[in-house]
């Protein structure tokens, strides 16, 4: 009889133990709606004269951009210089070359020593 006291003692102060319930901070029924725009577009142009020669010399006010025949503001120009050459290979590693050691930790821990800190 005393072991049902406890077992039903414990139940009640676990029970009694429980966190309440969490408000929810949004009303019933409503949804979170999160949205976004893209208002980058990112268009990659090459111009060449007649002969197939690029031109480098272009500046931003040399483009015209449009969308559905409606000129269309360009706010970042960016010139890249590109080759049809593609890097040449680094050379393989001989015998002769070493790679230098790095240098020494500044504290050095040794079992041998004045204290024989380990």
């Amino acid at each position: 009889m005393r072991n049902l006291w406890i077992v039903i003692l414990v139940a009640l102060i676990a029970t009694g133990q429980q966190a309440p319930p969490v408000a929810s901070t949004q009303p019933a029924g409503k949804v979170a709606k999160f949205s976004s725009t893209a208002n980058v577009v990112i268009v990659d142009v090459t111009v060449k004269d007649k002969a197939g020669n690029a031109i480098d010399s272009l500046t931003q006010d040399d483009f015209i951009v449009l969308e559905d025949g409606h000129p269309q503001t360009v706010n970042i120009f960016e010139h890249q210089k590109l080759t049809m050459e593609p890097e040449p290979p680094e050379p393989p590693p001989s015998l002769e070359d070493k790679n230098e050691l790095p240098p020494p930790p500044k504290n050095v821990i040794t079992s041998e020593g004045a204290t024989k800190v380990q």
